[in-house]
């Protein structure tokens, strides 16, 4: 296959003849403008289809259309590779790898720690991590990046990337500034992923993190801007498969988005709850700008795939639940909790806003403000006063649910 110019594609189809695809504008996508018998009578075509100059396509915007425009025969396979890019593309579209690279790069093996490298690799420096097992360790490289909410540049970032085999064990993230991330999905697998000191600008992208130890999967505590992307969660034994905590400050601007959160189990003895993503005051204030996006979350044993702070002094402000598929919550009985009831999402909140989301289980909602729009879900339950006019309800579609109420 040879990509031409303009968006043009030329390749050989196993019948032997030729095949022109140009990419068409008007539906997003490429399309096929004829086969000939040569590849000169291809290569002709190809010369009149292409247009001029045409606007550049960032590499993000592509990563979401490329197995649509080039397709495998398989469905499956398609899906695969776009999911595998997932992480990639959103770190990308996020800026955060903007600059980075601008000191050159150093490649390390598992006798030095992240810390190490960083110093070797300089201001923007990326760190190429090569396979085998790195012990549990704490990154601060007392950097002051920008790698979130920066602006078309870092600042101070420092970027680690694993190549295929990279397993790291459990990885505490404190400072600012520290990117760490696989290529595709599965080259990086973390035993469980922490932030807790009010560490800042931050990310991990593209990482499987399958703790099976009985800690959550990943656990940030008074953050702000720190984003996980792109990710499989898994593996989660009577915990949360992600916490966002507040602690004594509220976290600020977190960003969970593009990953897959799933297999989160509990045992009969457990007095615990499981969610998938938990977001919670807990000793201080409600967290801030929390953005839960386009994530697919299933199979979690009790309580909810999303589970917001219903207490009223620590109800967070300005959080989103957007676009995410939300799959079954098990009816998973223990000695504390022997008859669940699971739900999708316990929704509370100032200023919230819930929209797009799909959900096999209702909504439970609490007291709070903000908009509930666009879902698809079974009738959502109310609880501790709320109804529908607690919040503006509007473009929902519900199906029927013996407990709920039918908003619009």
């Amino acid at each position: 296959m040879a990509q031409g110019k303009g968006g043009v594609t030329v390749y050989r189809r196993p019948n032997g003849r030729w095949a022109v695809q140009v990419y068409d504008p008007a539906v997003g996508r490429m399309r096929q403008a004829g086969t000939y018998e040569t590849r000169r009578q291809a290569r002709e075509a190809e010369a009149a289809h292409a247009p001029g100059p045409v606007r550049a396509v960032t590499v993000a915007a592509f990563a979401a259309r490329w197995a649509h425009d080039f397709p495998r025969p398989s469905a499956a396979t398609n899906a695969h590779n776009l999911e595998r890019v997932a992480g990639f593309a959103a770190a990308l579209a996020i800026g955060a790898l903007a600059g980075c690279g601008s000191t050159g790069s150093v490649t390390i093996n598992p006798g030095e720690t992240l810390n190490a490298a960083a110093a070797r690799a300089g201001k923007d420096g990326i760190v190429l991590l090569t396979a085998g097992t790195y012990p549990a360790q704490t990154v601060n490289t007392g950097t002051t990046g920008d790698c979130v909410t920066n602006s078309g540049h870092t600042a101070d970032c420092r970027v680690f990337i694993a190549k295929p085999g990279v397993r790291i064990g459990n990885l505490r993230i404190e400072g600012a500034g520290t990117v760490v991330m696989a290529g595709t999905r599965g080259d990086l697998r973390i035993d469980g992923a922490y932030s807790l000191s009010g560490a800042r600008e931050s990310m991990i992208a593209n990482a499987v993190i399958d703790p099976a130890d009985g800690d959550p999967g990943v656990y940030l505590d008074h953050v702000q801007s720190f984003a996980v992307v792109g990710s499989e969660i898994t593996g989660v034994r009577d915990n949360d498969a992600v916490d966002v905590y507040g602690g004594p400050t509220g976290s600020r601007d977190v960003l969970i988005r593009s990953n897959d959160i799933h297999g989160v189990r509990i045992s009969p003895g457990s007095c615990q709850h499981t969610d998938g993503v938990q977001v919670a005051g807990t000793s201080g204030p409600g967290n801030t700008g929390t953005w839960i996006d386009r994530n697919h979350i299933y199979d979690i044993d009790q309580n909810a795939d999303i589970q917001l702070d219903s207490n009223p002094s620590q109800r967070g402000t300005n959080e989103r639940i957007t676009d995410n598929e939300l799959g079954t919550v098990n009816y998973t009985p223990t000695s504390c909790v022997p008859t669940p009831y699971p739900r999708s999402v316990t929704l509370a909140g100032n200023n919230l806003t819930v929209s797009g989301n799909t959900a096999l289980q209702p909504f439970f909602v609490y007291p709070g403000s903000g908009s509930i729009t666009a879902n698809h879900a079974p009738e959502p339950q109310f609880s501790g006063g709320a109804s529908c006019s607690t919040y503006a309800f509007s473009g929902n579609v519900w199906s029927a649910n013996p407990y709920g109420t039918s908003c619009p």
